[in-house]
C-alpha cells in the first residue's frame, strides 16, 4: 500500500496498492485484525523496495510515448521531482501517526472523521466533526499531537 483512508465513521478502510495502482480497495476495519485476511489481500514488500518500484513506475511513464502527450512544463516537473524523489516516509513516523490518531477522536468539542495517510509524498489528511480538514507532513503530525492532545 501506498495510500490509507481511514474512515472512522464507517469502519471502512480504503487502500491504494503499489501493485495494482489505479484501483481503491475497500475492507472492514474488523477483516484487517485477521491474520488469513491481511495476508490473502495485501503483499508484504519492505518500504525500501516499495519505494524503489514507485520509482521504476515513473521511470518507466517517463519514456513511454504518451509521455509526450503532457506539456512541456509538465514533463520537466514530472522529471524534477522523480528525480529528487526521497524516501517514502520513516517507518517510526508512520508507526506513531497510527498510534496516535485514537487520541485524535476524544478531543473535547471535536473528533476525527477520516484521515488519509501518503505514503508516497509523506502526507496526512485528516478531516474532522467541524469541518475542518488539517494537511500536514507525516514530520509535522508529531508538532500537532504535542500541541492539541
Amino acid at each position: 500500500m501506498y495510500r490509507i483512508v481511514v474512515g472512522l465513521n464507517n469502519g471502512e478502510i480504503k487502500t491504494s496498492s503499489v501493485f495494482d495502482p489505479f484501483n481503491v480497495e475497500v475492507h472492514l476495519a474488523e477483516d484487517l485484525l485477521v491474520p488469513d485476511y491481511v495476508f490473502n489481500h495485501f503483499g508484504m514488500i519492505a518500504l525500501d523496495e516499495k519505494e524503489s518500484l514507485i520509482k521504476r513506475y515513473y521511470h518507466m511513464l517517463e519514456h513511454d510515448h504518451a509521455f509526450e502527450y503532457l506539456s512541456e512544463e509538465w514533463q520537466g516537473a514530472f522529471h524534477a521531482r522523480n528525480e529528487s524523489m526521497k524516501q517514502l516516509t520513516d517507518e517510526d513516523e508512520l508507526r506513531y501517526i497510527i498510534e496516535h490518531i485514537p487520541a485524535l477522536r476524544n478531543l473535547e468539542g471535536y473528533y476525527l472523521r477520516s484521515a488519509v495517510i501518503n505514503l508516497f509524498n509523506s502526507t496526512i489528511s485528516m478531516s474532522f466533526n467541524c469541518d475542518g480538514t488539517q494537511i500536514m507532513s507525516h514530520k509535522k503530525f508529531r508538532e500537532f499531537i504535542e500541541e492539541y492532545v
